[in-house]
C-alpha cells in the first residue's frame, strides 16, 4: 500500500508539471508564497533503502502462513529479505523426507520478486546428513555482504547453541569486522539468542570486536518477541512467521509477523508488521462486501423464545436458533451458553453448519433448578462466533458476547406488507420455527393452546385484529403475541367538478425562513404565489440556495377505483394530503428519502397538497404511486395535476 500510495501521489503532482522550482525530483507550479503542503524534506536520500526479516516458520508450522508473508512482502516491495533460519521441520536422516522439505519451502519463497538470504536454523542442520544437505544446496552456512555501506554477517548459530562456535567462523566473523571498519552499521544474523551464554560459547569475543561501532543483532529460535539493549546496541529475538506458536498476541511476544527495517543516516528504524495487519490493495472489495453484508444481517438475528402458559409452569420452555445464510459459501456458528445460577439448557455448546444460500435451525429447551419459568428471570449470556467455513483467508467473521433476556419473543410471521384493503383480503403467515405451531384469533382475544392452528392463508372482508403467537407442539410454551389490525377501507369518491375549469399545474404559494419541520402556513404570509408545471423548484426560488417553504395543492386526477399506495420523496420534509387526509408524513430536516402511504379513490378528480420546507444542501420532491401490491411505482406525470 505505501508504493500504491506513492505511485499516486506522484501521479497528483505531475499531472500540473510547469517550469518550476525543482526539489530532488518534486516539481510544483507554485514558485512563491503560502503551498498547500508543509516544509517538512522529502525522505528520498539516496542512501536509504528498507529490507525485510521473516522468522521461524517451524517446530509444526501452520501451512500457508510463510507463503502469505511471501505474498505480502511482494507487495511491499523491499530492496531483499533476510531471515533467521528453521525453515524445515528437519531432525531426520531421512534424505526423502528432507528433499520433499526443502522443495516444499523452496516452492514458498520462489514467488518472491526480490533476494531472500538465507541463514541456518537447528531444524535446518539438525546433524551431517542435513548439514551436507545444506551446503549442497546454498554452499556457505555462514557468511557477508555489503549493501550502500552496511554490513551484513549471518552466522551458524547451531554451533553456539550449548556448544562454543567453531574457531574457524569466530575467526571468520572477527575478520570480516576488522576488515570492514568504515562501514556505517553492522547487522548480526543468527537463528539462536546466543548472547545469552556469551561466556561460553564465544560470542563475548565477537561483542568485543564489535565495540566502539554502531551493529544489531538479531535472532530468533524462541517463537517469543524480545526486545533488549546489550552494550547500548539493540539485540532482538523475533516472534514466528508461520511456526508454531499459541498466538496470544503481541503483548506476549506470541504473534505471525515480518521486521520491516529502514536504513537511515542515523541508523535503523525497525518496525514490526503483523500479517494480519498487512492488507493487500484489494483487501475489501465487492465480493467480501457481499459476505460481510449476509454475516451482519444474521449476527443481528436475536434467538426466540418460548415460556411455559399458565398452568405449566413445571414444564419446559424453549430457545431457537434460526439463521439464513444469503451467501454461495457454508456458514459456520458456534454457541456457548454460560452457566446459570437458575436456568439450564439442553446443549451448553452447539454448532450450526448452515448450507450455501440455506437456513440453519437449532432449538434447545429451557428449564429452570426451581422448576418454574413463569416469569422472567435475568438474562442468559451466549458466547457466538460465527465464519465462512473456507480455506480462503482475510473473508468476513464476527463473534460476540449475547445477553439474551429470559422473556417470551415477540413473533413477525404474519404478512403486514399491506395492512389496508378495499376488497376482500388474504391473510398469511410464515412459521419459521422447528416443533411449533401457529394459533390465532380474529376477536381481540389472546391466542391459548385451544385458538385456531394456523394451516393455510384466510380471507376476511371486514377490519379485523389478528392476533397469533407460536406455541411448542403440545400446547405448555408460547411467544409473545403479534397483533395486526388490518383496516378496511372506503373508497373515496372524487369531487364533483361540475362545469368548472381546470388549469394545467398546480398551485404554489412561495416562503423564506429557516425551517426544520414543516411550518404551519396558515400564519405566513407568502412572498409569492404561481402554477408549477413540473417539480423543478429551482424555478421558483431562483438564486436562493436554501431556508424557504412552499404550499403547493391542486387536483389529481385518478385513472381507475382502487387502493393506491404513493411514495413520497423529499429533501428536505414534506407532508402528502390527498382529500384533506395525510397520507404521507416526511417531515423533518433530511437528506433525500421516500416514505409511503395508502389513499382508497374513486376514479376522478381529488385534491392534492404538499406542504414543503428545504433547510440546507438540495432540494427535491418526487411523487410515485401503485395500486396497491400491483404493479411497480411510477412517477405521476405532471399532466395529471391540476388547479
Amino acid at each position: 500500500m505505501r508504493l500504491l500510495f506513492i505511485l499516486l501521489f506522484s501521479g497528483v503532482l505531475y499531472a500540473h508539471v510547469l517550469p518550476a522550482q525543482t526539489t530532488g525530483g518534486f516539481k510544483s507550479d507554485i514558485l512563491s508564497g503560502p503551498t498547500p503542503w508543509t516544509n517538512t524534506k522529502f525522505y528520498n536520500n539516496p542512501d536509504h533503502f528498507q529490507f525485510a526479516i521473516v522468522s521461524d516458520r517451524t517446530n509444526g508450522h501452520r501451512n500457508g502462513v510463510f507463503e502469505q508473508a511471501i505474498q505480502k512482502l511482494n507487495g511491499m516491495k523491499p530492496e531483499f529479505v533476510l531471515s533467521i533460519g528453521d525453515f524445515i521441520e528437519g531432525y531426520t536422516r531421512d534424505t526423502a523426507v528432507l528433499t520433499q522439505q526443502w522443495n516444499e519451502f523452496n516452492a514458498a519463497v520462489k514467488p518472491l520478486t526480490v533476494p531472500f538470504f538465507h541463514v541456518p536454523g537447528n531444524h535446518d542442520v539438525s546433524n551431517d546428513v542435513q548439514h551436507g544437505m545444506w551446503m549442497k544446496q546454498f554452499g556457505r552456512d555462514y557468511y557477508h555482504f555489503i549493501y550502500k555501506n552496511v554490513l551484513f554477517i549471518t552466522m551458524n548459530s547451531s554451533e553456539g547453541d550449548g556448544v562454543p562456535f567453531s574457531k574457524q567462523q569466530l575467526d571468520y566473523v572477527d575478520q570480516v569486522i576488522r576488515n570492514n571498519a568504515g562501514v556505517r552499521w553492522t547487522f548480526l544474523l543468527m537463528h539462536h539468542p546466543v548472547w545469552n551464554n556469551r561466556e561460553t560459547n564465544g560470542f563475548s569475543g565477537i561483542e568485543k570486536s564489535l565495540k566502539g561501532r554502531p551493529y544489531t543483532v538479531i535472532a530468533g529460535h524462541t517463537h517469543r518477541y524480545l526486545y533488549a539493549s546489550h552494550n547500548e546496541q539493540d539485540y532482538y529475538i523475533l516472534g514466528t512467521t508461520g511456526g508454531s506458536s499459541s498466538l496470544r498476541g503481541a503483548a506476549f511476544g506470541e504473534t505471525d509477523h515480518v521486521s520491516w527495517v529502514t536504513m537511515t543516516e542515523r541508523g535503523p528504524s525497525l518496525m514490526n508488521l503483523e500479517l494480519d495487519g498487512m492488507l493487500s490493495p484489494d483487501f475489501a472489495n465487492q465480493r467480501t462486501r457481499t459476505l460481510a453484508a449476509a454475516i451482519s444481517k444474521e449476527a443481528a438475528v436475536m434467538p426466540f423464545v418460548l415460556l411455559p402458559e399458565a398452568g405449566h409452569q413445571d414444564k419446559p420452555g424453549q430457545i431457537h436458533f434460526n439463521l439464513a445464510n444469503h451467501s454461495n459459501l457454508t456458514l459456520g456458528y458456534r454457541a456457548r451458553v454460560f452457566q446459570h445460577s437458575v436456568l439450564s439448557l439442553s446443549e451448553n455448546l452447539f454448532d450450526m453448519s448452515i448450507p450455501a444460500n440455506g437456513i440453519g435451525q437449532k432449538a434447545l429447551q429451557l428449564a429452570s433448578f426451581n422448576r418454574t419459568l413463569a416469569r422472567s428471570v435475568d438474562s442468559i449470556e451466549i458466547q457466538w462466533n460465527m465464519a465462512y467455513k473456507t480455506t480462503e483467508k482475510g473473508l468476513p467473521a464476527l463473534e460476540g458476547i449475547l445477553q439474551l433476556p429470559v422473556q417470551r419473543s415477540l413473533p413477525k410471521v404474519v404478512d403486514t406488507a399491506i395492512k389496508v384493503f378495499v376488497a376482500p383480503k388474504t391473510v398469511s403467515m410464515v412459521n419459521p420455527f422447528v416443533n411449533t405451531v401457529l394459533r390465532y384469533t380474529l376477536d381481540g382475544k389472546e391466542p391459548d393452546g385451544k385458538s385456531m392452528e394456523y394451516k393455510a392463508p384466510f380471507v376476511i372482508h371486514k377490519t379485523t385484529n389478528v392476533k397469533v403467537k407460536v406455541f411448542s407442539l403440545d400446547g405448555t410454551a408460547s411467544s409473545g403475541t403479534q397483533a395486526v389490525n388490518f383496516n378496511k377501507l372506503n373508497l373515496t369518491p372524487a369531487i364533483e367538478t361540475g362545469s368548472g375549469q381546470f388549469s394545467a399545474g398546480l398551485s404554489y404559494s412561495y416562503y423564506e425562513g429557516a425551517y426544520k419541520k414543516v411550518p404551519d402556513f396558515s400564519q405566513m404570509k407568502p412572498i409569492k404565489k404561481g402554477v408549477l408545471k413540473s417539480f423543478d423548484l429551482d424555478l421558483v426560488k431562483g438564486k436562493r440556495l436554501n431556508q424557504f417553504a412552499m404550499l403547493i395543492e391542486g387536483y389529481v386526477k385518478i385513472d381507475q377505483d382502487d387502493l393506491y399506495q404513493f411514495y413520497l420523496t423529499s429533501d428536505d420534509g414534506c407532508n402528502l394530503y390527498i382529500d384533506d387526509q395525510l397520507i404521507v408524513n416526511n417531515d423533518g430536516s433530511h437528506s433525500a428519502r421516500t416514505k409511503d402511504g395508502f389513499a382508497a379513490l374513486r376514479k376522478g378528480m381529488h385534491k392534492i397538497r404538499f406542504e414543503y420546507f428545504e433547510d440546507f444542501d438540495g432540494e427535491m420532491i418526487r411523487l410515485e404511486y401503485s395500486p396497491a401490491g400491483k404493479i411497480d411505482k411510477i412517477d405521476i406525470p405532471f399532466n395529471k395535476y391540476f388547479n
